[in-house]
């Protein structure tokens, strides 16, 4: 059962099989039950390693964990009221983000079971099933049939639209792109974006796979990559194409920095054999085309814009948990989805991008977080040379380009957290020799989840009373404000009357306006009793209505309803006197037209007359038959005028009127906000005081704790000054340019190993003389020694010091005191 078990068989039956989940409707089912399995084999390790920065991480998750909590919160701009629905969204993603965790934790602890060379072949395979589900799509983009769980979940559930998406599965997306119907691939996934993003992060472990191995196996995987230009240019996905040519680039010019030059050479070769053969075939018109659609240009900059201005006005620190229908859209503030333009509704508040996402969601502290992780993960992978270091570093600058035009969720995210451990898994391998001839230990270098876990007992209190004080200090704020009461008044306004043409060139958005013009505010002030900002008063419709909804905020609830009124009625009284200043303007102007048409008629009544007399004088005929039709044609011209001033002047002005409210609520929504934005920050706060507080007291009483607290590598744990490790760190550390010791300890042993590692330097370099330091470039190093009693920031205040010396700190070696027996005590002193 090997076959059906290799070792990660987990991410193998979840990439290799992804296609068969998606067929059965399964695809996100099987992410959380595989993860299971996976996370089982993590908690199975003696000790569990992390990569730098995980504590970003874990304070991301903790920020998403946070926004559980605003769910039900109103967000400025977005359609108001509450969903049960936003509880199964936020799920979903947590647990793409608790099962990516997983994965970068599972591909970096079991470097001995899983080479990453299986890891990228298993992750190559999903590539090849993003490529092939691509050209279906393009091939036969009407294809789409129901899936197992499909059949088997209530209609109640799968006709919801969303988890309609990941249950029946579908080859492409029809959109309106080229300003025609047309197909774009998704396969396998739900949507076309979704599909860009897994192909390009997906993409560089192909390459890394499969152009290590023979000859024939890399001019398959060129001959591959070339074929999926086809689906790549048919996607008419930009951001694809942005995040490929960013990969490239970054690649180049890694592999030009480390003197790679013909593997930069072949690289250019084939993108600019790739570059001909999209400009020579019809695919380059397809770009061409592509290029001269830029539509959604100014729709993703208004959401982006608008995603800002409501986080920031609303929730700066912690988001909104979830995403928002936006009230209205960008063409009018009624504007919504009809049977006959369902994409009249724009796309909610944080999505079209990640960034966009983790704002709204998550808040300026999430993002913040979520960056710092993955740009320290970047910022390694360019110290690491190694191909695997390369692949994962493509992964990151794929994500990084696409981080305004995609969301983020499934595999993508999965292959994004691979990419960082790949990096994490090359920097392993970077550290541990050096680290392992020095008589170090790589688990002592990297940091534990075990570490973490003690940074909490030891600060559980600062911990525990942080957010608490956080929460308090947040709401003791708002209380000092008070809660800002809500008014809304309904008025509903008719369709305006044909006959007044320029009245029926307002809009409901131009209608809207004079509800927060001057006269308006005017009488608000003078209801309330002070100046009014316009801020405070908000006007929403009803979508495909004439029905305004009118919001008026204050901090007392008379004043919200005295307030929310006096605009009702000034607006409606403003309209009154409106509507009959145009109707009085209109009474002038088919006035004056009728007086025209009646001296009209009685102009050519007169002339026909005169022709008549005349010819009955002469007895010459004269044809009048011209002159009576024209008289006639401005006769009906005066009838309709007429008709027209008659309804006018009877036609009676109605402005519209109150349909419902005034309803006045609590603003309760700043509570949720401020309580959670306060806690999210008194963690932050509560953890730097911990992490300052073990920094500058805590002392390396043990050997495993010098790395964890000091971020140097240990090089040897001593039992005494004269112990055989001491010898071996002292030599390798020599053999790597060190010349002298420094004491960060004040024990008898720490001095003695320090002498003794001293010497056993001097020694080594009379033995060599002088031609290391004669070496180009060569710089100098130092040797830390510590004890038990040696305390964190003197330990770093010695490595800082021999740093700005310009002389590199190689290591730390740990000298423990030698125990003290009874029989050793009562020893004489010139025994022992």
């Amino acid at each position: 059962m090997g076959w059906l078990f290799p070792p990660g068989w987990p991410l193998a039956w979840l990439f290799i099989g992804y296609p068969l989940w998606w067929i059965l409707g399964v695809s996100q089912a099987a992410v959380p039950v595989l993860s299971a399995f996976m996370l089982a084999a993590v908690l199975r390790r003696h000790r569990i390693l992390v990569p730098r920065g995980f504590g970003f991480w874990l304070l991301f998750l903790g920020w998403t964990v946070g926004g559980l909590l605003l769910l039900q919160v109103d967000a400025p701009g977005a359609v108001p009221g509450e969903s049960t629905g936003r509880y199964g969204v936020w799920a979903l993603r947590a647990m793409w983000y608790v099962s990516a965790t997983i994965i970068l934790l599972y591909i970096g602890n079991l470097r001995e079971q899983l080479p990453l060379s299986r890891v990228a072949r298993y992750f190559g395979w999903m590539f090849v099933w993003i490529v092939i589900g691509g050209f279906a799509g393009a091939l036969f983009p009407k294809v789409d049939f129901p899936s197992l769980a499909e059949l088997v979940l209530p209609h109640a559930l799968t006709s919801n639209t969303f988890v309609n998406g990941m249950v029946h599965p579908s080859l492409a997306q029809y959109q309106r792109v080229l300003g025609y119907q047309e197909a774009r691939p998704s396969a396998p996934f739900s949507y076309t974006n979704t599909w860009g993003l897994a192909l390009a992060t997906f993409m560089p472990f192909f390459v890394v796979s499969w152009t290590n191995g023979s000859r024939r196996r890399r001019l398959v995987a060129v001959a591959f990559l070339a074929a999926a230009m086809f689906p790549v240019v048919q996607s008419l996905n930009r951001g694809l194409w942005g995040a490929l040519i960013g990969m490239v680039v970054v690649v180049a010019v890694r592999y030009a920095v480390m003197g790679r030059v013909r593997v930069l050479a072949a690289l250019v070769l084939s993108v600019a054999v790739l570059g001909v053969g999209i400009v020579a075939t019809p695919l380059g018109e397809t770009i061409a085309a592509r290029w001269d659609h830029q539509h959604s240009n100014e729709g993703r900059t208004d959401l982006g814009t608008l995603t800002f201005e409501s986080v920031m006005s609303g929730s700066p620190v912690a988001g909104f948990g979830t995403t928002r229908q936006v009230q209205g859209n960008f063409n009018s503030i009624a504007g919504g989805a009809t049977a006959q333009c369902p994409k009249c509704s724009p796309p909610s508040l944080g999505t079209q991008g990640q960034t966009w996402l983790l704002l709204f969601t998550t808040g300026a502290g999430g993002l913040l977080l979520y960056g710092a992780f993955m740009a320290g993960a970047a910022v390694r992978g360019m110290r690491q040379r190694s191909p695997y270091a390369t692949a994962g570093l493509a992964t990151l600058v794929a994500h990084a380009v696409t981080s305004v035009v995609y969301n983020v969720n499934g595999p993508g995210l999965f292959a994004i957290m691979a990419g960082v451990a790949f990096i994490w898994r090359e920097e392993m391998g970077a550290t541990s020799s050096l680290t392992e001839r020095m008589g170090g230990s790589l688990r002592s270098i990297w940091p534990t989840m075990a570490g973490y876990a003690a940074l909490v007992r030891r600060n559980v209190v600062i911990l525990a009373l942080a957010p608490v004080i956080g929460c308090a200090a947040g709401l003791l704020l708002l209380a000092s404000g008070g809660l800002p009461v809500s008014s809304t008044i309904s008025v509903v306004l008719p369709e305006e009357s044909s006959v007044n043409s320029e009245a029926a060139e307002l809009t409901i958005d131009s209608e809207a306006q004079y509800l927060v013009s001057g006269p308006v505010l005017e009488a608000v002030a003078g209801a309330v009793g002070h100046q009014v900002d316009g801020k405070d008063l908000r006007v929403t419709a009803t979508a495909n209505s004439r029905v305004l909804q009118l919001t008026y905020r204050a901090w007392s609830s008379r004043d919200a309803v005295a307030g929310a009124e006096a605009a009702a009625s000034a607006f409606l009284d403003q309209r009154r006197d409106r509507l009959e200043a145009e109707r009085s303007a209109a009474e002038v102007s088919l006035e004056r037209r009728a007086d025209a048409a009646r001296q009209g008629v009685t102009r050519s009544h007169y002339v026909i007359s005169e022709l008549e007399s005349r010819a009955a004088y002469t007895g010459q005929p004269v044809d009048t038959r011209l002159l009576r039709a024209d008289m006639e044609e401005q006769s009906g011209e005066l009838g309709e005028l007429s008709a027209a001033l008659y309804a006018v002047e009877n036609q009676s002005v109605d402005p519209g009127e109150v349909l419902r409210g005034p309803f006045t609520r609590t603003d309760d929504s700043r509570i949720y906000i401020d309580a959670v934005s306060g806690a999210l920050v008194g963690l932050l706060a509560g953890l730097g005081l911990a992490l300052a507080r073990d920094l500058r007291s805590l002392r390396l009483s043990r050997a495993t704790r010098v790395t964890p607290l000091t971020g140097l590598p240990l090089l040897a744990a001593a039992d005494d000054p004269q112990s055989a490790a001491l010898y071996s760190a002292a030599h390798a550390a020599a053999a790597h340019g060190a010349t002298t010791s420094l004491l960060a300890g004040a024990s008898r042993p720490a001095r003695a190993a320090s002498r003794t590692v001293d010497a056993i330097l001097s020694h080594r370099e009379n033995a060599l003389g002088l031609l290391a330091r004669e070496e180009k470039g060569f710089v100098p190093g130092a040797v830390l020694v510590a004890d038990p009693r040696s305390r964190t920031k003197d330990v770093l205040g010695v490595a800082r010091r021999t740093e700005g010396a310009g002389v590199r700190v190689l290591g730390v070696i740990h000298v423990r005191r030698p125990r003290r027996s009874l029989r050793r005590l009562l020893r004489p002193r010139n025994a022992r």
